[in-house]
């Protein structure tokens, strides 16, 4: 993972997940970053190795979210 890539844990059954997905599409593609996408059903195992304790999980090189999504949250992230 890279300085300007930010990678989000999801699951198909995560509502919240589902309404975070485009609002944090639009805010790394604002700043010119790379979003990755990782689905706790299909990539289980690259999943595990950043071990989300909460969905969504978004993680942004040292920095991370775990679950409690918010706008705020993630344009603090990112800035």
């Amino acid at each position: 993972m890279s300085r300007n890539e930010l990678v989000f844990i999801t699951a198909p059954w995560c509502a919240t997940c589902k309404s975070a997905k485009p609002i944090t599409e639009k805010k790394c593609a604002d700043k010119g970053i790379t979003m990755r996408v990782l689905d706790m059903v299909h990539d289980e195992d690259l999943c595990a190795k950043y071990n989300p304790t909460a969905l969504p999980t978004l993680i942004y090189g040292p920095l991370r979210i775990d679950g409690n999504f918010s706008v705020d949250r993630l344009e603090a992230m990112i800035k």
